[in-house]
């Protein structure tokens, strides 16, 4: 036998201080059952995101003036992430069910963020949001962009049992997996010479790895309707390497 599901998602929106959203959202997974014992599942995504969030606020004057306003509406964040899983579920015997699922996805997140300083520093500005009078009480806009560029690339492979048994008169459960996941980091930030510039000059560069590896088992004893001893023991192992490729000399 075989089953599918399709769902398609979309939102937008233009939200609070004038913060616009667009995302859509796809998932789609397919099973299939070629017997009793045997169950395959694929799943796939795909998740695409565009608004000009930034993480700049309002000052007290500019609050007071006008408390929905966005001095920097040319930020942009976009992220995209691509997913995908096979998974094989094999039922051993009566007692026992065996899982193994492999998942990977890739994210890229790029957000433009217009520059700015909180005071005058005598730099040459397209513009000052609040009242300059106050200190700490405007915003001074700069004709540039602080790109921060992340991608994201994971992959990992899980595998676990589940096995119902009997200790006496006591039902038990013993479940027992493991798991090993690799990831890949980059992490750049470009600087344009505009205020919407999406390219620029390469300022900083580093990739991050790391490798993870865990293994469990416990066991449940049903003592009783409402009483349940589980004990267990779980081992993690994480290696990780940070390689800075280039960086700002202060």
């Amino acid at each position: 036998s075989a089953g599918w599901l399709l769902n398609f998602l979309h939102k937008q929106g233009d939200g609070f201080r004038d913060f616009y959203f667009d995302i859509d959202d796809v998932q789609a997974k397919v099973t299939l059952k070629p017997n009793l014992t045997h169950t395959f599942g694929v799943k796939l995504g795909m998740y695409d995101e565009g608004s000009n969030s930034t993480y700049l606020g309002l000052t007290q004057p500019q609050f007071i003036a006008d408390p929905d306003q966005n001095a920097v509406p040319h930020d942009l964040l976009k992220v995209r992430r691509f997913s995908g899983s096979l998974s094989h579920t094999a039922i051993l015997n009566a007692n026992a069910v065996w899982n193994t699922t492999f998942f990977a996805y890739n994210t890229v997140r790029n957000w433009r963020r217009q520059d700015w300083d909180r005071s005058d520093r005598g730099r040459e500005y397209l513009g000052i949001e609040g009242d300059p009078s106050i200190p700490g009480g405007a915003i001074f806009l700069l004709g540039s962009t602080g790109n921060r560029n992340r991608e994201f690339n994971v992959a990992g492979l899980q595998s676990g049992v589940a096995v119902e048994h009997q200790l006496g008169n006591i039902r038990n459960k013993l479940d027992a997996g493991i798991r090993y996941v690799r990831e890949e980091a980059g992490d750049k930030r470009i600087n344009g010479d505009r205020f919407d510039s999406l390219r620029g000059i390469l300022r900083d560069d580093e990739d991050r790895f790391g490798k993870a590896f865990s293994a469990y088992i416990q066991n449940r004893f049903f003592l009783s309707g409402r009483v349940i001893f589980t004990p267990g023991i779980r081992m993690e192992h994480y290696r990780y390497q940070r390689h800075i490729l280039r960086q700002r000399v202060r």
